[in-house]
């Protein structure tokens, strides 16, 4: 098993839209890779559970691969979670219009 600590520096924290790119990275690695934060250990593949952790910006978590590319997948992970933004992402135009017609 591999870990390294990190700050959460986005300015929202793990909300939907990081902790979703967070899950999406963590399904992709190989490796078991689990977030330690306030005692509690995350499945960093679960949205739901990154979600319910409230994981806020400022705070350190470590994260933890365990597996054949471990190391590889701490370091892609590290990589996603430096990289978030607060930034919801823009839908892609469909001509859906939300409401009664």
């Amino acid at each position: 098993m591999t870990s390294r600590k990190l700050m959460v520096t986005n300015a929202s924290g793990l909300h939907v839209y990081p902790a979703r790119n967070v899950a999406n990275a963590a399904e992709s690695c190989s490796s078991h890779v689990t977030i330690l934060h306030d005692n509690h250990i995350i499945n960093a593949k679960s949205l739901l559970n990154i979600l319910s952790a409230g994981i806020r910006c400022g705070e350190q978590i470590e994260l933890c691969c365990e597996g054949e590319c471990e190391r590889e997948d701490l370091e892609k992970m590290i990589h996603v979670i430096r990289g978030l933004t607060s930034e919801i992402p823009v839908m892609k135009k469909t001509g859906y219009k939300a409401g009664c017609q």
